[in-house]
């Protein structure tokens, strides 16, 4: 039988474990932006022809004649991870469901250039969840609760110009920043009645730039190309934790723990200002106008590995094929194929400590009614994926993992 120590792993660790995959470090394409763009599964680098364009390429605001505002002015997003057999042979699920805007942008003519502004929240976690485990040998009771926040959120102008009647060029900065809080509380029953008690809390916050350089090549009316090159440098970043713990098992087999009748114990804390390194991002786009009802375009996504003492990731592949036709000139539909691979290396047996793996496939679908100076779409973003986690730190143990990702948007655009 394992050891008291290893075995509390179990409830000590079991939530820190698993949050990289919610916050998903581990995933470059959590959130879709932009309504065209998102009915479009991102395959927008080609055409980036309204405000949303500022965040895929914003040489293609050139476009843009009038002032044109679009937002997402709801989104659903939520996920969910079921990590099979991983407790007593019953399985551990996670989940975040939260309600964002999760795009604002603006973008007009201006003198020989085109100016535009945009906001974007990339990535969000709103987990709050209880658990209540006892089909642990050895363990009647074992209580999980977490609360868990984490937004990353991106703001800032872009500029483009018309080079000649072909080529186009754009740049915008974006202010990076990053924000989470994570709280969660764990209680342990042994089956002799002891019992131990965890409360562990961080907090943490980083702040950069990311410039993202656009180029468009229009050889004709029927076919655009489009390449963008983009890289968050972080310029600060902070974290801050404390863990207490009490416990009346005999020893007090963990250190950071204090006895209930002995003298009190103070919290353990920590602090760390080390700044993550990400990866430099180069995305692809053509897009096919075969007559003015129908289009199709794709886009091919490539990140570079990311090896540092403090963080890492391997290279990644992503690629997003898209179709949009108009009934007539109120109506138009979308849809489209995506992957969002993972960053982080396949599982092997006979380590530890391994971060989540799971590559997932997307789809999306939209639907847009037109007016003379507006527009308003629904649309829904879904991907999903099986891979391997280990959800119990310092455990050998390989789980299967299912995760999905689900957003359901209305977004409105309107011209000026």
């Amino acid at each position: 039988m394992a050891s008291f120590k290893t075995r509390c792993a179990i409830a000590v660790l079991l939530a820190i474990a698993t949050t990289s995959l919610l916050a998903d470090a581990l995933h470059y394409n959590n959130i879709l932006i932009g309504d065209r763009a998102s009915g479009l599964a991102g395959a927008y680098t080609a055409i980036s022809d309204d405000s949303s364009g500022l965040f895929y390429n914003p040489a293609g605001i050139v476009f843009t004649e009038d002032l044109q505002l679009s937002a997402s002015a709801n989104a659903i997003h939520s996920t969910s991870s079921t990590y099979k057999g991983a407790l007593g042979g019953e399985d551990f699920e996670r989940e975040s469901s939260t309600i964002v805007p999760n795009f604002f942008g603006l973008s007009k003519k201006l003198g020989n250039g085109y100016i535009g502004f945009s906001y974007a929240v990339t990535d969000f976690v709103l987990e709050d969840q209880d658990s209540e485990i006892t089909t642990i040998p050895g363990f009647p009771l074992i209580i999980i609760n977490i609360n868990n926040t984490e937004k990353v959120t991106k703001l800032g102008p872009s500029y483009a110009l018309k080079l000649n009647e072909q080529w186009n060029l754009g740049i915008t900065l974006y202010l990076h920043n990053r924000e989470r809080e994570l709280i969660q509380n764990q209680f342990i029953r042994l089956s002799n009645n002891t019992f131990e008690s965890t409360n562990f809390y961080s907090t943490s916050s980083e702040t950069g730039i990311e410039p993202v350089i656009g180029l468009m090549w229009t050889p004709d009316d029927s076919i655009s190309f489009g390449l963008s090159v983009r890289q968050t440098k972080i310029l600060s970043s902070s974290t801050d934790v404390q863990l207490t713990c009490i416990s009346d098992v005999p020893g007090n087999p963990s250190p950071q723990c204090a006895q209930p009748s002995g003298t009190p114990l103070n919290p353990t804390l920590g602090s760390n200002d080390e700044k993550r390194e990400l990866p430099l991002n180069t995305r692809f786009g053509v897009a096919y106008f075969p007559n003015p009802q129908l289009l199709f375009s794709a886009d091919l996504s490539y990140d570079e590995a990311v090896d540092t003492s403090f963080s890492s990731a391997e290279e990644v592949l992503n690629i997003a094929i898209g179709t949009e036709y108009y009934f007539n000139a109120e109506w138009a539909i979308r849809g489209g194929y995506y992957t969002n691979n993972s960053n982080a290396p396949e599982i092997k047996p006979g380590q530890v400590n391994q971060s989540d793996h799971v590559d997932l496939d997307g789809f999306s679908i939209s639907i847009t009614r037109f007016s003379k100076t507006s527009s308003i779409t629904i649309g829904y973003t879904a991907s999903s994926g099986d891979g391997k986690a280990q959800v119990i730190a310092g455990v050998p143990d390989i789980q299967d993992l299912e995760h999905t990702v689900e957003t359901l948007y209305l977004s409105t655009s309107y011209n000026f």
